[in-house]
């Protein structure tokens, strides 16, 4: 592989990994923020509100899908990862330097709304940017496999904001971290983003987008909305599985079992591990025997295994039985997203693609990842706990119908063409 191939990859999976670390340190240290910017007296609301303002991140993800995946399809893949670099810099530093309700009121709630809303802006925009850039520059026989580091990227990034997590509670204690500990992880965030900048901006540009560049310009296609609502299905349950296994289970299992923020965070750092191992092995596995199996493969392990998993959590809630839950959902996502991803990539040409994988994406990620913390916690006030197995069950069915969906459109080969 020739040198600036790597460099390109290097950065632009670093870049994802460090965007996703600053995106999901909110979910890890939701507990805290509550006790910081609401109304003391009402553990659940505050906690419900800021899950809302979670969500609030994914209000503006398709905007930011559409805008700045236009701008990657026509500016290029390299300029657009930069600008959602900065962006994420900027909702990064809103939320670190917020004021407590307690000085400011409101006031501090506002910032972190809008600190919220730009991190959802640049988090849609690097997926299409990012995902086209791995795609494109990937050698041909091997997409499943390099897509599958791509993925990796984010799931590390999980596992580094868990054991961030873990780390400021353990050196701070419980009340320190939710007094002010927890925006020392964000000012971690902050001290990342001039070293991404660096990586980003040594990157080269992907050779398929400059060759089809250089094509003359034609009538722009419509978007093909079919190919979208595929990977909005596709996205449906890995959205739903992270955000309900992994990123909200620490805040579900105090509410719920009162079990200690800092164990959970543990579980959740090693389930991401486990994730992230089972994306290389799906995107290895697509490569060598198509993505049909490990797909199913995966969907099997989440209904079969991860669910019942559920069940056991209910029944003896413990670290253990969160890891087996979270074990299990782990190893089913992973397959599952590992081997259809370089799969995903035959849906859209060239100069539509960071835009159509965005879209997809980012629609999925809006529709079924900013619901599924906000009605496990709801349905948690009305006592009713088995609400997210629920909601993993719903999404699931709706993958195994846009798996079918892509393997009937695409070969049944991952190797990737790039179409001009």
């Amino acid at each position: 592989m020739h040198k600036s191939t790597r460099l390109t990859l290097l950065g632009t999976a670093l870049g994802n990994f460090f965007e996703w670390l600053d995106f999901t340190l909110y979910g890890f240290f939701s507990t805290a923020i509550a006790l910081t910017f609401f109304p003391p007296g009402n553990p659940q609301l505050a906690l419900l509100a800021t899950i809302g303002a979670f969500a609030s991140g994914f209000i503006t993800r398709p905007l930011g899908a559409y805008f700045i995946g236009r701008y990657a399809d026509a500016k290029g893949r390299k300029a657009a990862l930069i600008l959602t670099f900065m962006l994420m810099g900027g909702g990064t530093l809103l939320i670190a330097g917020a004021p407590s309700h307690a000085s400011a009121g409101l006031l501090g709630a506002l910032c972190v709304l809008l600190g919220r809303l730009l991190q959802g802006l640049a988090a849609s925009g690097e997926y299409g940017a990012a995902a086209a850039m791995f795609i494109e520059v990937a050698p041909p026989g091997r997409k499943g496999l390099y897509g599958s580091l791509f993925i990796v990227s984010t799931y590390l990034a999980l596992a580094c904001g868990a054991l961030l997590a873990v780390l400021v509670y353990s050196l701070l204690g419980a009340a320190a971290t939710e007094a002010y500990g927890w925006r020392l992880a964000f000012v971690i965030g902050l001290c990342i983003v001039p070293f991404g900048l660096w990586l980003r901006a040594g990157m080269a540009e992907s050779q398929a987008f400059s060759q089809a560049r250089r094509q003359p310009r034609q009538a722009a296609a419509p978007i093909d909305w079919q190919a979208v609502l595929v990977v909005i299905g596709l996205t449906s349950l890995g959205t739903s599985s992270l955000y309900l296994s992994m990123i909200f289970m620490p805040a579900f299992a105090k509410a719920a079992f009162d079990i200690a923020v800092l164990d959970t965070s543990i579980a959740t750092s090693l389930a991401c591990l486990i994730v992230a191992a089972s994306v290389v092995l799906g995107g290895h596995l697509s490569d060598r025997l198509g993505p049909a199996l490990p797909m199913f493969g995966g969907l099997a392990v989440i209904l079969l295994g991860g669910l019942p998993a559920f069940g056991v959590l209910l029944w003896h809630p413990g670290m253990g039985s969160i890891l087996l839950f979270q074990g299990l959902n782990g190893v089913g996502l992973g397959l599952f997203v590992g081997a259809s991803f370089s799969s995903v990539c035959n849906l859209f040409r060239t100069r539509q693609r960071a835009l159509g994988l965005g879209l997809g994406y980012n629609l999925g990620v809006a529709l079924f990842g900013a619901l599924a913390p906000l009605v496990s916690t709801a349905a948690l006030g009305y006592g009713i706990h088995y609400a997210p197995a629920l909601y993993l069950l719903l999404t699931a069915l709706i993958s195994a119908a846009a798996s079918r969906a892509l393997l009937g459109r695409a070969p049944s080969s991952s190797t990737c063409e790039t179409l001009p």
